[in-house]
Parts: C-alpha cells; sequence; structure tokens
C-alpha cells in the first residue's frame, strides 16, 4: 500500500471529524452519546486551531490509499526543524506499513534539507512510541501528558 499526499481543503471537514472521533472515541466510552459528540467536536475545533495558529504555514494533507481518504498527515516546520504534528489513520488502514512510509518519506526530507526532525506522542499511547523508537526517532523530553522525540538524520 503507497500512500497519497494531498492537501486537506474545506471539503474533507466531515471525513477529517469522522478520523480524530476513530482515535479518540475510547476515551470517552462513560459518556452519554450527547456528551460524548460534544466533546469529541470541542476537542476536534480546539486542535485544529491550535495547529493553525502554532504551525499556520503547515502542511496539512489527506492521506490517500487506492483512491480511498484513510487519513491525515500534519507537519509544521521552522527554519531549523520539520516537526511531525499529527498522524492519524482510520483503523482499516492501522498496521499495514502507511505509517512507516509516511515517516521514511519525512525522514529522507529531513535528512536531505538538513533539518532537524521532532514528533510527539500522549504518553498514554505506548504502541506510537514504540512506532517511532523503531524509525528512529529517541526521546527528548517528557512530561504527564506527551513525549517528545527527536530523529537525528544522518546524511
Amino acid at each position: 500500500m503507497i500512500p497519497d499526499l494531498r492537501d486537506v481543503t474545506a471539503a474533507d471537514e466531515d471525513f477529517l471529524f469522522r478520523l480524530f472521533v476513530s482515535s479518540r472515541e475510547s476515551e470517552f466510552a462513560v459518556l452519554s452519546e450527547p456528551q460524548r459528540s460534544a466533546l469529541l467536536r470541542m476537542q476536534f475545533e480546539a486542535q485544529r486551531q491550535s495547529y493553525a495558529r502554532w504551525y499556520p504555514d503547515g502542511r496539512y494533507s489527506i492521506v490517500s490509499v487506492d483512491g480511498f481518504d484513510a487519513g491525515r498527515f500534519l507537519v509544521g516546520g521552522y527554519e531549523r526543524e520539520i516537526v511531525v504534528l499529527d498522524i492519524t489513520l482510520l483503523p482499516e488502514y492501522r498496521n499495514r506499513g502507511i505509517g512507516a512510509r509516511l515517516y521514511a518519506g519525512i525522514i529522507d526530507q529531513a535528512r536531505a534539507s538538513g533539518k532537524a526532525l521532532r514528533a510527539s506522542v500522549s504518553s498514554i499511547n505506548p504502541g506510537s512510541l514504540r512506532f517511532l523508537e523503531r524509525m528512529g526517532f529517541t526521546r527528548s523530553s517528557e512530561d504527564a501528558m506527551y513525549i517528545s522525540l527527536a530523529h537525528i538524520a544522518k546524511p
């Protein structure tokens, strides 16, 4: 499965919310449906606004596989570094090597540009942490909620 990337458009709004819900819904399973829906919508909007504020020049992409929308890949950057903001795939596209291909591409980009590469994961997501460590990332800092990682891309 070779992923393609295309820029996010306003037409992707429903897909992006459905994707967000697919990755967070279990956290709020104890809430009633109206409470869960409202909270997920609020968090989705807050996340989007935060990314737009802190990474206005970021690349916000839809991941497509065989012509179907499969996820999103958000990358921000500064003069000296590239930051993977988020990669989320629908459940049916997880564990198929798609994330590894996306990360391999961004690692190559960092290496070619001479920029540092950073990512972070939730401290309650050990699977993503193990994945990033397998991709060559090492922990650079952590707090109660997030673990920050860096990739040293050798030229």
